[in-house]
């Protein structure tokens, strides 16, 4: 009875570390998929930029708030990739045809924006659920109407 119970506790340990592992190496991919598409922006016109969102889109929710979490505090280094990028995924998925993309990035920017630490961040990415965000952005925005700079934009 107690080896079956080290035995099966030994293979939920090795199950757990092999998953961290995988987990840790496809986390690397994404965040290198990600920076090879950043590298591009700003783009050198409309066709370029909505490629570049349209790549972007395919790296799913995850490559989206990786590129949020790029966004530091103005003034504090150099951010204007992402910030291009960002944008250009606001326009790009505020076309008609394309709803499912439009909510997914919606909700990326929900995540990014409540695991956001800077105000000026916060208020960048307000900006740009302002947008693409419809009804899934209510709750969150009504967070920060108490918020004394956080309020304009979240109106």
């Amino acid at each position: 009875m107690l080896r079956n119970k080290l035995f099966i506790i030994a293979l939920i340990l090795i199950l757990f570390i092999s998953y961290s592992n995988t987990f840790a190496k496809e986390d690397k991919a994404l965040k290198s998929k990600v920076a090879e598409v950043l590298v591009k922006f700003p783009a050198q016109n409309s066709l370029q930029r909505d490629q570049l969102s349209a790549d972007l889109i395919q790296l799913g929710s995850d490559g989206i708030l990786i590129v949020c979490r790029t966004l530091i505090s103005p003034g504090s280094g150099n951010d204007t990739n992402a910030r291009f990028a960002l944008n250009g995924l606001s326009i790009y998925t505020n076309r008609g045809e394309a709803e499912n993309e439009r909510k997914l990035y919606a909700k990326a920017l929900i995540k990014g924006l409540k695991s956001a630490k800077n105000d000026e961040v916060k208020a960048f990415l307000i900006r740009q659920l302002q947008l693409v965000g419809k009804d899934e952005s209510v709750k969150t925005l009504s967070k920060y109407l108490k918020d004394k700079r956080l309020c304009e934009p979240a109106t």
